[in-house]
Parts: C-alpha cells; sequence; structure tokens
C-alpha cells in the first residue's frame, strides 16, 4: 500500500478531556487517546495538545475563543458531544477541517447507562445519565453535519450506526495495542478465568460481574477452574457466597492475565469496546463474551473471543472448555489494526 505524503504539512489542534478519575491511564480512553498522539509523533506531524478540564462543551467553546485556530490546518476533537464549540469553528474558521474522534456510540451508550441506573433504583444517577444522552445524542448529530470525518472505533458502529444519520465521511478507526510485550510461556497458565472490573463503577461493569456470578453458581461444582474478580469499592458483597476470590485493585493486571486462560465480559450493555480483550488477547488469553454482542466486535479480534449465552451455564461451561485450547498468536491482528488505524488517520489528513 502506497502511503500518502502527509508529514510536515498538517497542522492540528489535539483536543481531548482530562480525567479526574482514578488510575485513569488503565482506561480504554486513555490508551486510546495515546495512540493518537503516537500516530502524530511518528509521522513526525505537526500538532498541538489541547487539553481540557472537563467533558464541558462551554469549557471547550472558551478555551477555543482564546485561541486563534487559524494556525491550524484541522482539529481533531475527541467525542462527539460539543455542539457550541463546532458551530463556533464552522463559522469563524470554515476552512479548520474537523475530526472527530467517537469513543462510543453515544446516544445508545448512556441510554443503556440510564437504564441499568433505573433498573438498579438509582432514580438520581439514571436521570443524570438520560440526560448525557440527550446531550451527546445532540453532539453526535451536529458533530455528523459538520465533521469532515468521524473516526468510529468499530466495524459495526462505521458501517451501520454512523450511516443512519451522519453526512461525514466515516472511516474505521479501531483500537489497537501500542506497546505489545512478546508472550508464548503457556505453561505458567493454569485454569483460571478473571472478570476485571475497572478502578471505578461502572453499571455496565457491574453487570458483568453479576451475569459472571451467575454463571459460576451454576458450574463450579462440575468444573475444575478458579474465578477471580477484580476492582475495589464496587458493591460487590453479592459473589460472597460463591467461589470467586476478590482481589480488589490490581495494578499490574498483566500478571493476572499470564496465568489465566480466558477473561470474562458478559454484559450485553454498552456500545464501545474493550481494549482488555486486545490486552488479553496478546497474553494468550480468550475472551468469553456475549453471543448477542459478538457481531459488533471488530473482525480481527473475533478470532480471540468465545461466545456464551449468558441464560445457559452448559454455554458457559462449553466455553470454559474451549478456552483450555492455545489461542492464536495476536502479533498479526495487531499489526493489522494498526496499520487499519494509520491508514484512517492518513486519509482524514488530505486535502
Amino acid at each position: 500500500m502506497n502511503t500518502p505524503n502527509i508529514k510536515k504539512e498538517p497542522n492540528i489542534l489535539h483536543v481531548y478531556p482530562q480525567s479526574h478519575i482514578k488510575n485513569f491511564h488503565h482506561s480504554g480512553g486513555s490508551k486510546g487517546i495515546k495512540i493518537f498522539n503516537d500516530f502524530f509523533e511518528n509521522n513526525s506531524i505537526n500538532h498541538e495538545n489541547c487539553i481540557i478540564e472537563k467533558k464541558s462543551d462551554l469549557v471547550l467553546f472558551t478555551k477555543l475563543k482564546s485561541m486563534d485556530l487559524s494556525l491550524y490546518s484541522h482539529i481533531f476533537i475527541h467525542y462527539p458531544m460539543f455542539p457550541l464549540s463546532m458551530l463556533y469553528v464552522k463559522i469563524f474558521y470554515p476552512k479548520l477541517k474537523i475530526v472527530s474522534r467517537s469513543h462510543n456510540a453515544e446516544f445508545p451508550h448512556w441510554l443503556q447507562h440510564s437504564y441499568l441506573e433505573l433498573k438498579n433504583y438509582r432514580f438520581k444517577k439514571s436521570l443524570k445519565f438520560f440526560f448525557i444522552a440527550l446531550r451527546n445524542g445532540f453532539g453526535e448529530l451536529v458533530m455528523g453535519v459538520f465533521a469532515r470525518y468521524i473516526l468510529a472505533i468499530t466495524e459495526w458502529e462505521a458501517n451501520l450506526y454512523w450511516k443512519k444519520f451522519a453526512f461525514s465521511k466515516i472511516l474505521y478507526a479501531p483500537y489497537y495495542l501500542s506497546d505489545m510485550e512478546k508472550f508464548e510461556n503457556n505453561e505458567l497458565k493454569k485454569n483460571q478465568c478473571i472478570c476485571l472490573m475497572s478502578p471505578n463503577y461502572s453499571s455496565f461493569l457491574h453487570d458483568s460481574a453479576n451475569n459472571f456470578y451467575k454463571l459460576v453458581s451454576s458450574v463450579y461444582k462440575s468444573t475444575e477452574w478458579n474465578f477471580v474478580i477484580t476492582g475495589e469499592d464496587l458493591n460487590l458483597d453479592f459473589i460472597s457466597d460463591a467461589p470467586i476470590e476478590k482481589l480488589g485493585f490490581v495494578d499490574d493486571i498483566s500478571s493476572l492475565y499470564k496465568q489465566s486462560k480466558s477473561i470474562a465480559v458478559l454484559t450485553t450493555y454498552g456500545y464501545g469496546f474493550k481494549t482488555k480483550i486486545l490486552e488479553a488477547a496478546a497474553y494468550g488469553c480468550w475472551s468469553l463474551v456475549p453471543m448477542k454482542n459478538f457481531s459488533r466486535i471488530p473482525i480481527n479480534v473475533r478470532p480471540f473471543c468465545i461466545s456464551v449465552d449468558l441464560e445457559s451455564p452448559l454455554s458457559f461451561k462449553e466455553a470454559l472448555r474451549l478456552s483450555k485450547k492455545n489461542i492464536p498468536n495476536f502479533s498479526q491482528q495487531n499489526d493489522e489494526l494498526k496499520s487499519q488505524f494509520y491508514e484512517s488517520l492518513q486519509t482524514s489528513l488530505l486535502k
């Protein structure tokens, strides 16, 4: 493939929100921003990071008004939720090309957050997430009109979600692992399945833990497996009567990957993509995922996943059996994901 010569010409304003979430560097959002900075630096592209204090349209608008945006050829902005700021850019800097990075299908993603909080009788949080869904949905509509390109994280999002309403050109720019340790020692692995929570509360991951608990409770007496869950302060007391070891917060998650044969990502909710599936594959771990979500996983990543019927303990038991097999090497697929990411970003920088 001939790579377009994009060096030196563009001058990028790279906009993303700062996060005060504890241990944010472990999150997919943090890793998703890092690969953009890696791309700019590896290609010697002039860029300036514009970090806003929070995901606030007013904060970004105020910051952009104080800058001379004519100095830039492109504005790369993470999360399509800043309609006022984008309107300002289009009116006063019509030549500035807008490229938006979508980290989720925001509207349905936050609607499902709202639904799960409502389901668990947390009405205040449910209402908050409902208004976030409306705000982000409106932001997506505006970005779908004003942005030159939308960079989607999955083929499903690129080919099905955005094309329903966006006038922008949609490019598939997947996550990949920028720092991939070579791991081939499968002798260290034992029959262990881990449910990875985040350092902070997430209704989606809480749902995943609940499904993990139910399935483990149904099969543990007839299978010789260790079951482990990570995370702290997540109100997981309901798993105390199941043979699941609670490890709390684990800073070096790679040590768990190295000794385990599978991870469980067992929620049907959410419209993002878990980078932990990539990390697990790199360390020789299968990812157990719901059947309902399998079609939304990137095609290159599906060979490292095993689908599970959440209503069937037998399906979970079969998935554990399949995850005893050696997993394919992930290096080639990671290279292909990186190549696709770079190709999409190169395309977004062409005139």
